[in-house]
């Protein structure tokens, strides 16, 4: 049985990637809008 840390652990990890992930497209798509308004 995992224990409550091991549980909150891996949730963590599993935001931490999903936001690394995320992260730098929104950076890109806002610096495309930008770019591309006159």
């Amino acid at each position: 049985m995992m224990s409550l840390w091991d549980a909150l652990r891996m949730n963590m990890m599993i935001s931490y990637q999903e936001l690394v992930r995320t992260f730098p497209k929104s950076i890109t798509l806002k610096t495309e809008v930008w770019r591309s308004s006159p």
